[in-house]
């Protein structure tokens, strides 16, 4: 069994040869024997040489099982279609069940900090408008008095404000959507955008439904974080940063790998 982890970064290194390769190629691999482990990082300023990567991969496939791991910051289209050719590979995904968990965590933070109900305000952000945000919308207008929306994406505005209106006109709310975002006026973000990040603070509570980090109850979390300590010891050792890849991906990793992955 192979395990490999990728990440997009630039390296740091004292290796002439290192340099060399990662520059000319776009990407360096590395194996750690002892646990059969490798990393493979891609040069985010580089093209990478397809032909060469695929005779790497090729070599480190012929293991019966492989389990990939990606950073936050993969994106390269060539990499995702090299790695879906395989039929030996799995590629370990993020476990995300905030659209089903939402409520818990909310319900929480109101509790935690004796809030009133009736003076939560509630900012939805969005890019588009789907059939989960509208449900969502629904739910929340029979718990809440305040629901705005932000749109960043002024493409949608025309369908976004018609499903408002109806919503408007059949519940009798006043949803509105909003230019800008004033943190100040809400207390509760609810981010199902792609495009817009926010920085936490403690003044309110922003759930972004693209961060399966956030989802603290999921069973994978929960393994992240009874392993965190040996998840921190072998990032060290193989030279990555942890913070760049989802937590609940590692546990889901765990699982998979039967915590061998984890074995000194």
């Amino acid at each position: 069994m192979n395990i490999i982890f990728i990440d997009c970064k630039k390296i740091n290194s004292k290796s002439k040869i290192v340099c060399y390769w990662y520059k000319k190629y776009g990407f360096w691999i590395k194996r750690y024997k002892s646990r059969n482990i490798y990393t493979i990082v891609i040069n985010p300023n580089s093209n990478v040489n397809v032909k060469l990567i695929t005779k790497a991969l090729n070599h480190i496939f012929k293991e019966d099982k492989n389990y990939i791991v990606l950073s936050k910051k993969i994106n390269n289209e060539n990499i995702a279609k090299i790695l879906n050719s395989y039929p030996n590979v799995t590629l370990v995904t993020a476990q995300n069940n905030l659209l089903k968990n939402d409520i818990n965590y909310i319900n929480n933070y109101i509790e935690k900090n004796n809030m009133n109900r009736n003076d939560i305000k509630i900012l939805f952000v969005i890019d588009e408008i789907n059939d989960i945000i509208i449900s969502k919308l629904y739910y929340f207008i029979e718990k809440y008095k305040i629901i705005d929306i932000k749109l960043n994406d002024n493409q949608n505005y025309k369908n976004v404000k018609e499903i408002v209106n109806k919503i408007n006109r059949d519940e009798g709310t006043v949803i509105d959507i909003v230019d800008k975002i004033q943190q100040k006026n809400y207390n509760i973000i609810l981010v199902f955008s792609k495009k817009q990040k926010f920085f936490y603070n403690d003044n309110l509570y922003i759930l972004d439904y693209n961060n399966s980090d956030l989802d603290i109850c999921s069973n994978t979390y929960l393994i992240y974080k009874k392993h965190k300590q040996q998840f921190l010891n072998l990032f060290k050792l193989i030279d990555m940063d942890i913070s760049r890849f989802e937590k609940t991906k590692l546990g889901k990793l765990y699982i998979h790998t039967g915590g061998i992955i984890l074995d000194r």
